[in-house]
């Protein structure tokens, strides 16, 4: 089998790990001279299967708040079209085998590639 062969099964079985559910949505905001607001609604981007590993929790200072930042691997599929997706997004869990994940947001902080990848890898934050 060819490595090409290799990778698309590797990314067929990923897909199977990939029982929650997620939307990821972009803002899309214009700067209104008249009102001197920014106006505009968020873009959907992708919406479909994903995984979330929890990756590390750390306690920061934010000015004179301690914020605990909890940061998630989050795999998308590669077997379809690639989500076409960017830092600064945000990711809201829509369904979860885990209760407690469905409505979280997170934000995404950096996009991962590589050349034999079988699954897109993200990394986002929670704050709480």
């Amino acid at each position: 089998m060819s490595i090409a062969g290799h990778i698309a099964r590797g990314r067929a079985r990923h897909a199977l790990l990939m029982v929650d559910a997620c939307t990821v949505t972009r803002a899309t905001e214009t700067y209104n001279p008249t009102t001197q607001k920014y106006d505009g609604t968020p873009t959907t981007v992708y919406t479909g299967p994903c995984r979330l590993k929890i990756w590390r929790g750390t306690d920061e200072q934010a000015s004179e708040t301690e914020v605990n930042v909890q940061r998630y691997y989050v795999d998308l599929p590669l077997t379809g079209a690639t989500p076409t997706v960017a830092r600064r997004d945000l990711l809201t869990v829509t369904a979860s085998l885990n209760p407690a994940l469905v409505g979280r947001v997170l934000v995404l902080t950096d996009v991962e590639t590589e050349t034999t990848d079988t699954a897109l890898r993200i990394t986002c934050e929670f704050q709480q």
